[in-house]
């Protein structure tokens, strides 16, 4: 099958790339699980977060995305998951620290 608008290697460089990080990303979660014994078969939902605020913080700013992180540490929370190890994904694996970005920004207009 031949592609209309002759792009395709920059289609597949893109895709090999994203595949990377998100190989990167699911093996940072695995190592943060195992100094938690958690197993990997209940593993998914702390997975699925560490994406989720991956998404945010690429696409969104400041307070937009403390708050949309905060709802995904909630919605993680719902699910099962441990407060200490989500704080610990996004600080360790994704380098953003809930705690620091806990006060709103003092916007002056």
């Amino acid at each position: 099958m031949r592609r209309g608008d002759g792009n395709l290697k920059e289609q597949l460089g893109r895709y090999l790339q994203a595949t990377e990080r998100h190989q990167v990303l699911v093996r940072r979660v695995r190592e943060v699980l195992e100094d938690y014994d958690i197993p990997m078969s209940l593993g998914q939902p702390y997975r699925n977060f560490a994406a989720r605020v991956l998404r945010v913080m690429g696409k969104f700013e400041l307070r937009t995305r403390h708050i949309l992180i905060l709802e995904a540490v909630d919605r993680a929370l719902a699910y099962g998951c441990d407060r200490q190890i989500l704080e610990r994904i996004c600080r360790d694996v994704l380098g953003y620290d809930i705690e620091e970005r806990g006060q709103e920004p003092n916007y002056q207009e």
